[in-house]
């Protein structure tokens, strides 16, 4: 006995990753799609308020786990958050001005002996910061925000 070719038709609702043996059921899923909202495939954007927010909640008792579920990310996305979060609550409690700035821009100041704000304010003015290893556009650029925000009379690290 010789198998025979036997065609089989589905019906195609528009999604990928399935097909339909009858037209009711392929016009079922897509009224069923139209209801839907779409998935949000896009990056979320944390503020430092929704970061504070998380780390809050994780304080007063809730697990990673159900932060996770109730935020729909993922276990590592939250934890990912928290650390973020417990940075900027630790730069803000900090008084030295220098923990405000990210670890690898205050690494790169501290590596050239730039330990106050005064220090780095003239070295920005006389050009010093281009020839710092590793202190790219990014890490200049957020000195220069830093240095906007704070007071000109304000110390560094004693």
């Amino acid at each position: 006995m010789k198998p025979k070719l036997v065609r089989v038709e589905y019906w195609d609702c528009g999604s990928a990753d399935h097909r339909h043996k009858t037209e009711d059921a392929a016009l079922d899923c897509i009224a069923k799609r139209g209801k839907r909202t779409p998935p949000n495939t896009g990056a979320r954007k944390w503020t430092n308020e929704a970061c504070a927010a998380v780390l809050a909640e994780h304080r007063a008792g809730a697990r990673q786990c159900d932060l996770a579920k109730s935020l729909g990310l993922s276990p590592e996305r939250v934890r990912r958050v928290l650390a973020k979060a417990e940075q900027l609550d630790y730069a803000v409690a900090s008084t030295d001005p220098l923990d405000r700035l990210s670890v690898r821009t205050r690494n790169c100041l501290l590596s050239q002996n730039l330990r106050t704000v005064d220090q780095v304010r003239t070295a920005l003015a006389d050009g010093r910061l281009d020839d710092v290893p590793n202190l790219g556009k990014v890490s200049k650029t957020e000195v220069r925000q830093w240095l906007d925000g704070l007071p000109s009379n304000d110390e560094g690290i004693r």
